[in-house]
């Protein structure tokens, strides 16, 4: 199965490389969920704390943080990132699993 290609997408991607001056700098690298939740509760970060991930692309983890408890807020530049985050929180919104 091929992967479908979002030209939005590539165009945000090279929005980023052309703004920046330098290749590859909209390429990123995750840290994995779990790591991340223990990282959280190695230094007891929870409910009432806040949040802030840089580069948050699709979103995974400042969903994890908000779902934990936290104040989260990410911030992406890349358009088709940004979108897949914002329509991940609404659905959690809709379903009841996060408030607003």
């Amino acid at each position: 199965a091929s992967e479908r290609v979002d030209c939005a997408d590539w165009e945000g991607y090279m929005m980023v490389e052309t703004t920046n001056g330098c290749d590859n700098s909209a390429l990123y690298g995750e840290i994995p969920p779990a790591s991340f939740a223990e990282l959280l509760r190695r230094f007891a970060v929870g409910r009432g704390h806040r949040f802030y991930d840089l580069g948050s692309g699709t979103g995974k983890l400042v969903t994890l943080a908000a779902l934990m408890g936290l104040e989260a807020v990410g911030i992406e530049l890349e358009p088709g990132r940004h979108r897949r985050a914002t329509a991940a929180r609404d659905a959690l919104i809709r379903r009841g699993a996060l408030r607003r």
